[in-house]
């Protein structure tokens, strides 16, 4: 028998709205901050912010889970994602003169300017947070960089790429700072942001080459199914 009384309940509802933050302007709060070794270069690092939007009130919505192998946790009550902190990895660089840049330096300028920006570098002056290396300096500092209750503006640009299941989806990434403008600004009551970068799609999101088809490295269906683990 099918009834329409008992639709909701047999097929249940669903939001149209998407459990994964898309490229654009968004505001959303750290839910934690990893480094990661792509799978094509050992030698490299990208600095990857877990995000989440403040949550989605959209009858039918049901955030991914919060941990997948731990399911009493439940699920996230926003929109997620994995950001990198930029669009390449970080690598040691040479200059033209000679001089190199390792990766470790560029790593710690992005931890502290975005530790000013949001309002925490003063913590970690006050609790003296050094390391002997960046790993154990991020995990040190991470205490005071997440923060719950502490929203941030970003602008979150994105390289597409097609999964297994035929799906466009997006490597997302922070751009470049841009005419004075930066991709993450504090969240300030009644105030708009005055730094931000304005997404632009032509700008900010990067076109997948005609014969590009690969994995996502986050999921593998058309919600981008994040393991935030």
């Amino acid at each position: 028998m099918f009834s329409s009384k008992e639709a909701d309940k047999k097929v249940g509802s669903s939001s149209g709205t998407s459990k994964v933050i898309q490229p654009g302007n968004v505001v959303a709060r750290i839910v934690d901050i990893k480094l990661d070794v792509p799978p094509y270069d050992s030698s490299s690092y990208n600095i990857m912010l877990n995000l989440e939007t403040a949550p989605i009130l959209e009858e039918g919505f049901e955030g991914l889970p919060i941990d997948k192998d731990v399911p009493e946790l439940g699920n996230y009550k926003g929109q997620v994602a994995r950001v990198q902190t930029q669009q390449y990895a970080y690598n040691d660089y040479t200059n033209k003169e000679g001089k190199t840049l390792k990766k470790e330096d560029a790593m710690f300028k992005w931890i502290w300017n975005f530790a000013k920006e949001i309002g925490a570098s003063k913590d970690l002056i006050e609790n003296d947070i050094q390391a002997d290396s960046i790993e154990d300096y991020l995990e040190a500092a991470k205490k005071y960089l997440i923060n719950p209750e502490r929203y941030i503006h970003f602008c979150i640009a994105g390289s597409e790429y097609e999964n297994k299941a035929g799906y466009t989806q997006y490597r997302l990434f922070l751009p470049k700072m841009e005419k004075g403008k930066m991709p993450y600004e504090l969240v300030a009551d009644g105030e708009k942001p005055s730094k931000l970068i304005t997404f632009s799609e032509a700008v900010h999101i990067k076109k997948k080459k005609v014969s590009e088809s690969v994995d996502s490295f986050t999921g593998r269906d058309s919600n981008n199914d994040l393991d935030l683990d």
